[in-house]
């Protein structure tokens, strides 16, 4: 009961994308429209919503679409073996009756051909400059056509445990973050490897000149990879361009792309 009233009060308006203020008697709702397009889907036409109250309290961020096949690329072979709809649901609330600063994270997914789900706790401490998250990863994919890059396994589990800690600090020329990750295989996993990453990340200013630095170190055991979640030589891994809609399925960047060579015109996704 966002102001104590008896009745649960929602207010419904149209997500402008325009900043404003929130507001403190309502659970606020907002909705849009969201299309997308891939060469496998055609044009995505869906919804999203998003709301929570005082930007703290129960939030949520909702996609659904159905895929058309419109505008379907001519290369294709299984025309009609692409998935009939997608959808991406988040949710996320503060834990301060148990502790200050933690909240609770909720994520289901399936797009590009790829079911995910995780649940993680995260915690903030020193005034945000260190964070720490645990959760549980499980995915699954059941379709591969979606993929720039064909190197990841159908029907099988890749459930996983990941903590992750980080550090955000400043220094007298900028500032940066370090992060560390301890990954390793859950219950359940058709896989089986554990992996520790560090990354370190700071920005330099110089007069004018701004320099972006990174660090990066993994070592890692097992004797059945999941290959999505492998390091690769240069960029991002396949699990890692699931994150943005312009590398998780072929479509604006094309698989002609994602090679290795000394000459131009090659796309990395880091």
């Amino acid at each position: 009961m966002p102001d104590n009233n008896s009745k649960f009060n929602i207010a419904y308006d149209i997500d402008h994308k325009i900043y404003q203020y929130p507001d403190w008697r309502n659970y606020e709702i907002k909705y849009r429209p969201d299309i997308w397009w891939n060469n496998y889907d055609g044009i995505k036409a869906g919804i999203k919503l998003n709301g929570g109250y005082l930007r703290h309290h129960h939030l949520f961020d909702i996609n659904f679409w159905i895929n058309t096949k419109v505008m379907q690329t001519e290369e294709i072979r299984e025309t009609d073996n692409y998935d009939n709809y997608s959808y991406r649901i988040k949710y996320n609330t503060n834990l301060d009756k148990i502790s200050l600063h933690t909240r609770l994270n909720i994520e289901s997914n399936f797009m590009a051909g790829l079911h995910s789900n995780k649940l993680a706790i995260n915690k903030k401490g020193d005034k945000g400059r260190y964070q720490l998250s645990v959760n549980a990863t499980s995915m699954y994919r059941q379709n591969s056509n979606y993929l720039i890059r064909k190197d990841w396994d159908l029907n099988r589990m890749n459930n996983r445990l990941n903590m992750h800690l980080k550090h955000n600090y400043k220094y007298k020329e900028g500032n940066g973050s370090l992060v560390i990750k301890l990954e390793t295989s859950a219950l359940s996993s058709d896989y089986n490897y554990s992996k520790i990453c560090l990354e370190n990340k700071y920005i330099t200013k110089f007069k004018k000149l701004k320099i972006n630095t990174r660090s990066f170190f993994q070592l890692g055991s097992g004797d059945n990879w999941a290959e999505e979640s492998k390091l690769t030589l240069s960029g991002a891994n396949s699990e890692e361009m699931m994150n943005s809609k312009f590398t998780r399925s072929e479509g604006l960047i094309s698989s002609d792309y994602i090679n290795y060579d000394y000459t131009l015109n090659y796309f990395h996704a880091s």
